[in-house]
This record gives C-alpha cells, structure tokens and sequence, in this order.
C-alpha cells in the first residue's frame, strides 16, 4: 500500500483530505484529480493509477481543455504539464490563479 492510501491521524497532514461525519468523525475522502497533459500516454498513466486507488479522475489533452473542463468541474488536485502547444501549462495556471 502506497503511503498516500494509508489512513493519517493527524488531520493536517497534506496527504489526506477530511471531511466531518454527522457522529464528529473524520472520514477519508479521495480528491478529485485534472490531469493536463498534451501525451495521451501520459494523462492514461496518471489516470490509471490514481484511479486504481480510489480517486475521481479528469483528463484533459490541452490548457484549453482544462480551462474549460475548471469552469464545470470542482478539482481538489491539477496535474498540470508545462510543456505543452498552444497554450503551455505556467500561462495555464496564470488564468487559474485569476
């Protein structure tokens, strides 16, 4: 088991996500993951792994296709490629960050 799929006491720790139970327990909740990457072999890689351990996963081909899918989607974690045509990733995170 990969150390981020162990459950984490500590609720300040950035590997977890917790969210309150109505009985004022914590329970751990996997986030939601962008996958920005122009290498379609790359965004399937990514995605199938964090898939297999439990995450909710959307891919994107292009900053563009990011930006759009941000605008419908609530993501907790981007993976975002700098190296990319068109629109590179840093200009990418440049409209996020607005």
């Amino acid at each position: 088991m990969a150390p981020f799929d162990e459950r984490i006491k500590d609720a300040s720790s950035p590997y977890n996500v917790f969210s309150p139970m109505a009985t004022g327990k914590a329970q751990l909740v996997k986030a939601n993951v962008l996958i920005v990457d122009d290498e379609a072999g790359i965004r399937e890689m990514f995605r199938e792994t964090l898939e297999e351990r439990g995450y909710s996963c959307l891919t994107a081909p292009s900053a563009e296709v990011a930006l759009e899918l941000l605008s419908r989607h609530a993501v907790d974690v981007l993976l975002l490629d700098i190296l990319m045509p068109e629109m590179n990733g840093l200009t990418c995170f440049e409209y996020i960050r607005e």
